[in-house]
C-alpha cells in the first residue's frame, strides 16, 4: 500500500501479525523450536507478500515448503486436540504443520497436509480477471518430552498470496499520457502557468493500462513518485512568490509502455493565497458539515463511500478520553463523505454499540437499542457531499456485577442498497464506577536505570530498549536460545535486552537491517515508534481499525512541514503520516490546539513512550497526590508527563479509576 513511505531507518515495524503465545496442551519441559514457510510457484518462483501476481493461472500449483532447523531433534506430534485448539478441524491420524485457506475462509475451513513439510495447492478454476487470496499457516507441536506432553512450537500465523487471474482475450494497444490540473484548469507546457504559494497541483495517468511509474521532478530536486494513478503535488514551501520553477512529469505502464515526457514552467503568484479561517472546535453548532479538527486536514482525493468514527469526552482535562464511567457521557462523531460519483441509492449510516446503552442525543438517527444500533438513511448522496453525526450516549450495563470493567469497540458502517462500503471503529475502556476496584493487575513494563535511582524521562529510547518495553508489554517469553538469530552486534546491549531483541524478531515485531546487523544502541523517531503501535492495532483487531490511504480515508493528520527534506531524501508527504492518522483517530497521540505538530522526526523521550503505552494499552495515568511519588531522584512532580510515568512504573497493582481518567490505588 505504501511500501515506499515505510522504508525507514528502523526497520521496527510489524510487518506480520502479532503472534499471541498459544496455550500448552499438557505440561512439559518448554522448548522452542522455529518453524519457516516458503511458497513457490510451478516454475519454482518465490512468492513474497507484498505482490499481487497477474501470471497465475486456474490448475497450476502452487508448493509450500516448511523447514525447521531442529527437525533431527524432535518427533512431530499426532495428538490432534493441539490444532484444533488453534481453530483446525483435523480428522486424521497425522498431524499437518501446513495448513491453507482461500479468500474468506475460515480456520475451521482450513485444508491441511499429512506431510509435516510440505504440501501442493491446485489453483482452482477461478475466473478470468478476478482476484484471489491464498492464506498459508505453519503450525507445530512437539512430543517426546520428559512426561510426555505436547508444547507449542511455532506459528507463522497467515502468509497471504494475492494474484488476478489472467484474461485469454486480445486487449488493445496500451497507451499512455499525463495530465496535470490546477484548481480543476489543465495545465499549458507552452506558457508559463501562474499558481498561488503553498497551494497544490493534481497529477494523473491516463492509460488503458496499469501504471508501473507516475514520476514527476521539480527543478534539480530528486525525482519523485510511485505506481499511484495520480498524486497531489503540494507547491514546494520553499519556493517564494515572484519565482518561476520547472516540472517535469512522465508515466511508464507496467508493459513498458512511456508517456510523452512534459516540462512545465510553474511561476508562483506575487502575493500568498489568504489563509484559511480555523475550523471552529467540534461538538459546538454541529449544522451537519464535516468537522475538521485543527490537527486534522479533509482528504480530498477521497474516491469512493467511507465513515470514520471518533470519539471524545465532553470533560475538557480528562486524561484519557478512552476511559469512561457507566452513565458517563461520551461522544461520538460519526464522519461520512462521497467521495465518488453521485448515486440516487439508498445510503444508510449505522453505529453499532456493543452494549446495553442510553441516548442522550442522536443526532436525528434512528435507535434500536435491542439490536444495538442508531441508524441514518439517505436517498441518495451528491458527489462530494459530506457531514458528522454527533451521537451523545451513556453506557448504562457491562454485564453482572462481577464484570468490573470492559473493553468496548463501536463500529461505525457506511452502507450502499444495504452493502456495506466502509467501516471505522474505536475502543473504550468502561468501568462499573468510581468505587469498584477492577478486577484485573497491572504490571510494570518500564523501568529505571541499573541502580534504580533515575529514569533519565528526556532522554531517547533505544531499538533495545523498545524491544524489552513491547515483549513485557505484549506478555512475549524471552526464553530464546541467542544464537538462534546471528545479529554480530547483540553484544553490544546487556543479555536482558539481547534476550527480548531475539524474541521479538521471532514474533515479527522487529526486524533487522539489512546488512544484518540489528543497531541496538541506535535511538528512536517518534513516527517509527508510533509506527510499530499503529500496526499492531491494525494486526490485532477486527474490521474498523485498518491504516488507510489517502483514497480511502476522510480525514488525515495534517502534515504541517508540507514538502521537506529528511536524512538526505525529498519527501512531499510524511511517511508516516497514515499511521499516525490512525493513532490520533483512537486517541493515541499526543495531540491538542496547543500542539498541532508532533515532530515526527524527533528522537522519542523515554516518558513519551510511557504515554504512549499507556495509551495503546487502555491504561489511565496514576492519580497524583501529596503522597504520590516517582521512586527516581529524576522524576519529580513538575514533569508533565509524571503520572505516565508512574503507572508504566510501579509494582504490579490492582487500581480504582478516579472521575478525571486516573488509576488510584490504596
Amino acid at each position: 500500500m505504501k511500501n515506499s513511505k515505510r522504508v525507514i531507518s528502523l526497520l521496527l515495524v510489524a510487518m506480520m501479525a502479532v503472534l499471541a503465545v498459544a496455550p500448552t496442551v499438557m505440561a512439559a519441559t518448554t522448548k522452542n523450536v522455529t518453524v519457516y514457510a516458503t511458497i513457490k510457484d510451478a516454475n519454482g518462483r518465490t512468492l513474497d507478500s507484498s505482490k499481487t501476481y497477474t501470471d497465475i493461472k486456474a490448475g497450476d500449483t502452487i508448493t509450500v515448503t516448511a523447514e525447521c532447523p531442529d527437525k533431527d531433534s524432535i518427533e512431530w506430534s499426532t495428538d490432534t486436540e493441539f490444532m484444533n485448539a488453534f481453530g483446525y478441524k483435523v480428522n486424521s491420524k497425522g498431524m499437518a504443520i501446513l495448513a491453507y485457506v482461500w479468500d474468506n475462509e475460515t480456520k475451521a475451513q482450513a485444508k491441511v497436509s499429512s506431510d509435516p513439510t510440505k504440501m501442493i495447492i491446485t489453483v482452482p478454476n477461478f475466473a478470468e480477471g478476478s482476484t484471489h487470496t491464498l492464506k498459508v499457516e505453519a503450525v507445530g507441536a512437539i512430543d517426546g518430552l520428559e512426561d510426555g506432553g505436547v508444547r507449542y512450537v511455532a506459528n507463522t500465523n497467515w502468509i497471504a498470496i494475492k494474484f488476478t487471474i489472467p484474461t485469454t482475450s486480445t486487449k488493445p494497444a496500451t497507451t499512455a499520457a499525463t495530465s496535470l490540473t490546477y484548481n480543476g484548469r489543465e495545465l499549458s507546457t507552452s506558457k508559463v502557468e501562474v499558481v498561488e504559494e503553498l497551494s497544490s497541483l493534481e497529477l494523473k495517468a491516463i492509460t488503458n493500462g496499469t501504471v508501473d511509474v507516475l514520476g514527476y521532478k521539480w527543478d534539480d530536486l530528486p525525482s519523485r513518485g510511485g505506481d499511484k494513478s495520480s498524486y497531489t503535488l503540494p507547491i514546494v514551501s520553499d519556493f517564494m512568490p515572484g519565482e518561476t520553477h520547472t516540472l517535469q512529469v512522465q508515466m511508464i505502464t507496467v508493459d513498458g509502455v512511456k508517456s510523452e515526457k512534459q516540462t512545465y514552467k510553474i511561476k508562483i503568484a506575487a502575493k500568498a493565497a489568504d489563509p484559511v479561517d480555523e475550523p471552529e472546535e467540534p461538538g459546538y453548532d454541529n449544522d451537519g458539515e464535516l468537522i475538521v479538527e485543527p490537527w486534522m486536514r479533509e482528504e480530498d482525493g477521497l474516491n469512493t463511500l467511507a465513515v470514520s468514527l471518533r470519539n471524545d469526552s465532553e470533560e475538557e482535562d480528562k486524561a484519557n478520553k478512552n476511559i469512561y464511567a457507566l452513565n458517563e457521557k461520551v461522544t461520538y462523531y460519526v464522519d461520512y463523505k462521497n467521495g465518488g460519483r453521485a448515486t440516487s441509492k439508498k445510503v444508510t449510516l449505522v453505529l453499532n454499540v456493543p452494549e446495553t446503552f442510553k441516548v442522550v442525543n442522536s443526532d436525528g438517527g434512528s435507535v434500536s437499542a435491542k439490536k444495538g444500533t442508531i441508524t441514518w438513511t439517505f436517498n441518495g448522496l451528491d458527489k462530494e457531499e459530506a457531514g458528522t453525526k454527533t451521537v451523545v450516549l451513556k453506557y448504562t450495563s457491562i454485564g453482572t456485577k462481577k464484570v468490573t470493567s470492559k473493553i468496548v469497540k463501536p463500529l461505525a458502517e457506511i452502507q450502499l442498497d444495504g452493502k456495506t462500503k466502509d467501516s471505522s471503529a474505536v475502543m473504550n475502556l468502561i468501568y462499573r464506577d468510581g468505587d469498584t476496584e477492577i478486577k484485573d493487575t497491572h504490571y510494570p513494563y518500564m523501568f529505571g536505570d541499573k541502580d534504580d535511582t533515575t529514569f533519565r524521562p528526556n532522554d531517547g529510547i533505544t531499538r533495545a530498549e523498545a524491544a524489552l518495553v513491547l515483549t513485557r508489554t505484549l506478555g512475549i517469553s524471552t526464553a530464546y536460545d541467542t544464537s538462534k538469530y546471528n545479529y554480530p552486534d547483540l553484544d553490544e546491549t546487556y543479555l536482558e535486552a539481547r534476550k527480548a531483541i531475539v524474541a521479538a524478531t521471532a514474533y515479527g515485531i522487529v526486524r533487522g537491517y539489512e546488512d544484518g546487523t540489528y543497531r541496538p544502541n541506535e535511538l528512536i523517531t517518534r513516527a517509527e515508534f508510533m509506527t510499530i503501535l499503529a500496526n499492531i492495532i491494525e494486526t490485532d483487531n477486527d474490521e474498523g481499525f485498518e491504516i488507510k490511504d489517502s483514497s480511502s480515508s476522510i480525514k488525515r493528520y495534517k502534515d504541517t512541514t508540507r514538502v521537506y527534506y529528511l536524512r538526505d531524501s525529498y519527501e512531499e508527504e510524511h511517511w508516516a503520516i497514515d499511521e499516525v492518522t490512525l493513532l490520533a483517530r483512537l486517541n493515541m497521540t499526543p495531540l491538542s490546539d496547543s500542539n498541532r505538530n508532533i515532530r515526527l522526526d524527533d528522537t522519542i523521550t523515554r516518558a513519551e513512550v510511557a504515554q504512549l503505552m499507556n495509551f495503546f494499552l487502555l491504561r489511565a495515568p496514576a492519580d497524583v497526590t501529596s503522597k504520590t511519588k516517582s521512586g527516581f531522584s529524576d522524576v519529580t512532580k513538575n514533569h508533565k508527563l509524571f503520572a505516565d510515568i508512574v503507572e508504566a512504573t510501579r509494582g504490579a497493582h490492582t487500581y480504582y479509576i478516579t472521575e478525571d481518567a486516573t488509576e488510584a490505588i490504596d
